[in-house]
C-alpha cells in the first residue's frame, strides 16, 4: 500500500465545544497556537500524500477561508454536504462528488491531535488498519480496542467484541488506512457509520481489520477541556513532540517565553513563562501574562489584562482589565475549564 490519497472528517458540528463552535467549527479551533487542520494537513503531507478531501457541513466559509489563507503542497479538495452524512456516507459522497475511484486511502478525524510520522504505516499491505495508542483508555469515550497475537482486531468499544483472547489493548486514535479493496466496499454499502457500522461487520465477516498499537502522543480534541489541556501540554514542554514543530515562526526572548513575528508588546507589559504568543499580536500597557499562556495570532490584549492558565484564541481582544484564569477565550466567548 502506498496511498496517496487522505480524508480528513471536518462536517461535525461540534455541539460539545459550545460556546465556542457557534463562532468557528472545530477543525479550525486552535492547539498551540495554529488550528487543528493545520496539523493533520501537514501530518499527511509529510508522509507523501497528494490529494486531501476535506467534508464540510458547519460553518464550511471558515475552513475556506483557512485553507485561502495558506500554502499547502498537496491539493486540498472541499466537498460540502446539505445534510451531514456521518463518516462513511461522507467518504461515499466525496468519492462520488469528485468521481474518484477506490483506491488506497488514510481517512483520519478532523478533532485529534497525534504525534506521528504515518509514513512506514503507509507501506503496509492490510485491508484495514486502525491506527491506535497503545495501553491507552479515555473513560467517558467508547474508542477502546483490543487486538489477538496477530495484530487482528478482537474489540471496538461497544460496537463489536469476540471471544477470543486479546494480548494488547489500546485506544483509537481516528486515523485508519483502507485499502483499495476496503474503500470499495465502503463506497457500495448502504450503512452510515465506519466505526459503529462497517467494521464491526467487516470484523464479523471474518475480515482482516488491524489495530496498530503505538505508544504515541495523542488527545481527542472534541471538548473543551481537552483542547486546554492539550494546549497546557504544548506550552509547558512546546519541544517534546518529535514530529511537530509548534515553535514554528517563534523566536525565543526569554526563559519558555516565545514571540512571533511582527507582535507589539508594550515595555510596561509583564510576561512569565512557560508563554506563546502569536504573529501580530498586541500586548498593552500593564499587561500580566503567564505562566501557562497561549495568545493566538491577530489577537489584541488591552491594557492592565491579566492572564494566566489560559488560551486566547486568534483574533480576540481581551478587554481593559479582564482577568483570565484557567480558561479558552475566542472572540466574545469564555469558556472556564481546568479548576
Amino acid at each position: 500500500m502506498a496511498a496517496t490519497l487522505a480524508m480528513i472528517l471536518s462536517a461535525g458540528f461540534g455541539t460539545r465545544l459550545h460556546p465556542l463552535t457557534l463562532i468557528r467549527p472545530k477543525p479550525v479551533m486552535e492547539i498551540g497556537s495554529r488550528p487543528i487542520l493545520y496539523y493533520l494537513i501537514r501530518m499527511l503531507e509529510q508522509a507523501g500524500i497528494q490529494d486531501i478531501i476535506l467534508n464540510l457541513h458547519h460553518q464550511p466559509e471558515l475552513i475556506k477561508r483557512f485553507i485561502n489563507e495558506h500554502s499547502f503542497s498537496s491539493r486540498i479538495h472541499l466537498v460540502y454536504e446539505p445534510t451531514i452524512l456521518n463518516t462513511a456516507g461522507g467518504l461515499k459522497n466525496a468519492l462520488a462528488t469528485l468521481a474518484i475511484n477506490p483506491q488506497d486511502m488514510v481517512i483520519m478525524h478532523g478533532d485529534i491531535l497525534c504525534d506521528i510520522d504515518l509514513t512506514p504505516l503507509l507501506l503496509t499491505n492490510n485491508f484495514c488498519s486502525l491506527l491506535c495508542e497503545y495501553n491507552r483508555s479515555i473513560s467517558e469515550y467508547g474508542g477502546s480496542v483490543s487486538v489477538n497475537d496477530q495484530g487482528l482486531v478482537t474489540g471496538l468499544g461497544r460496537y463489536f467484541q469476540s471471544s477470543k483472547p486479546e494480548v494488547k489493548k489500546g485506544f483509537f486514535t481516528g486515523i485508519q488506512i483502507l485499502s483499495k479493496a476496503a474503500v470499495e466496499l465502503v463506497r457500495t454499502s448502504q450503512q452510515a457509520s465506519l466505526v459503529a457500522d462497517i467494521y464491526p461487520t467487516w470484523l464479523k465477516e471474518g475480515r482482516l481489520v488491524k489495530g496498530i498499537m503505538m505508544p504515541i502522543i495523542y488527545e481527542d480534541l472534541g471538548s473543551a477541556e481537552r483542547i486546554f489541556f492539550a494546549n497546557m501540554s504544548i506550552v509547558e514542554e512546546p519541544k517534546r513532540f518529535s514530529h511537530i514543530n509548534f515553535l514554528e515562526d517563534f523566536i525565543e526572548q526569554g526563559p519558555h517565553i516565545y514571540v512571533g513575528k511582527n507582535t507589539s508588546i508594550h515595555p510596561e507589559a509583564q510576561l512569565t513563562g512557560p508563554l506563546m504568543i502569536s504573529s501580530h499580536a498586541t500586548i498593552g500597557r500593564g499587561a500580566r501574562l503567564g505562566p501557562n499562556v497561549i495568545i493566538g495570532k491577530l489577537s489584541h490584549i488591552e491594557d492592565g489584562a491579566i492572564i494566566k492558565n489560559s488560551v486566547v484564541m486568534s483574533e480576540t481582544t481581551i478587554e481593559k482589565n479582564e482577568q483570565l484564569d484557567c480558561a479558552i477565550a475566542l472572540v466574545s466567548a469564555r469558556v472556564l475549564v481546568g479548576k
